[in-house]
């Protein structure tokens, strides 16, 4: 277990759809998610250290490893998605799959976090073995394409004694940015150039 203490703020990249703080129950397939219970799918919510972080897990998600070989983006596909900013009101604790913790159950980095989207079955049971036996809130691990930062999942049922709820135990900590144009373009090309990928502007 490792504990994310009060006053964190995470970053998260989502669509306008959806609120800073407000989590999914897709049936999309990722990397830890989606987390069945008899209700249906668990809401959950992905977050990164900072918006860097953030980027490579939703943005950057799909590109080659290699920071070598280059690669593009299209603006426009960034037309829908915004960076919310929220911080954490009480101490968190959540399920410790940062690198060293791997090490110590006796896995590899690339058998869980640097896996491809065709093992996600096999990391989804990650996840779902902390919510059906733990009392965690969620999980930590080293990001894929930021190793030296932390990417996180929160817990968030609708409902019960257990997990995350908005307003109480997490909030938006500033206006959602958009990243279409303006400071949030920048940040996104900044990103960006720091990985040899370039942002197509038509």
């Amino acid at each position: 277990m490792h504990t994310i203490p009060a006053g964190t703020v995470l970053v998260r990249v989502s669509t306008d759809a959806l609120g800073t703080t407000e989590p999914s129950s897709a049936d999309t397939a990722r990397r830890f998610s989606p987390i069945r219970t008899g209700a249906g799918n668990l809401p959950v919510l992905y977050a990164g250290e900072n918006l860097g972080c953030a980027l490579g897990e939703t943005i950057f998600h799909d590109l080659d490893d290699d920071p070598v070989v280059p690669q593009e983006v299209l603006r426009s596909d960034l037309l829908t998605l915004r960076a919310g900013t929220m911080e954490l009101r009480r101490d968190v604790a959540v399920a410790d799959l940062r690198d060293g913790a791997l090490v110590s159950y006796g896995v590899a980095r690339a058998q869980v976090i640097a896996t491809p989207p065709s093992d996600y079955p096999v990391t989804q049971r990650w996840a779902q073995q902390a919510w059906d036996v733990s009392d965690v809130d969620g999980l930590v691990w080293n990001s894929r394409r930021s190793p030296d930062r932390l990417s996180y999942l929160l817990f968030m049922p609708a409902s019960g004694a257990r997990g995350i709820r908005r307003r109480r135990d997490v909030d938006a900590a500033a206006k959602p940015m958009p990243l279409f144009d303006g400071p949030g373009l920048g940040e996104v090309m900044t990103a960006a150039s720091a990985r040899n990928i370039t942002v197509v502007i038509p």
